[in-house]
């Protein structure tokens, strides 16, 4: 069976880590992304990490597929990195977001088109307004169950 596999994709937050919104791997991904490396399987690193994040964590699993980013913003495949999505939030609608209790992702800096924010307190009706704001703009909100991050249209 394990020969039939050509092709995986791992996540990395809730996957790869203890558990969701941990900052640890889990000693049992580790050895599984080993064993994947090992049978020659293309293993797919996706995420909503900024790119640098993933493309480090995968060279330290010894992973050599390529890696999405910013969920689905970005990637790197062969060495090159490829935009899916163009532009990036103003910085008038992250700060609108901010002022209903969220703090900036210290990957920001890192990112080429989402802006990622954290909740100071874990409201779920502060997130649906957050969204509601984004989405009033036209601008593409996801919930990662850790931070809010915010896309350009049209992804």
């Amino acid at each position: 069976m394990a020969g039939s596999i050509r092709v995986a994709a791992l996540d990395i937050d809730g996957t790869l880590t203890e558990r969701r919104g941990a900052a640890r791997l889990d000693v049992c991904s580790i050895a599984v992304a080993r064993l994947l490396n090992a049978l020659r399987v293309t293993t797919i690193l996706m995420t909503g990490n900024s790119l640098p994040v993933a493309v480090g964590l995968g060279v330290y699993l010894g992973l050599e597929g390529p890696v999405v980013a910013e969920n689905g913003c970005v990637a790197l495949v062969g060495g090159e990195r490829v935009h899916i999505c163009s532009g990036r939030p103003p910085e008038s609608l992250v700060r609108r977001v901010m002022e209903l209790g969220f703090r900036p992702s210290w990957q920001n800096e890192y990112r080429y088109h989402e802006y990622s924010l954290i909740p100071v307190r874990r409201e779920p009706s502060v997130v649906e307004k957050a969204s509601d704001i984004v989405e009033r703009e036209g601008y593409r909100a996801i919930w990662s169950g850790y931070a809010l991050h915010i896309q350009p249209p049209g992804w």
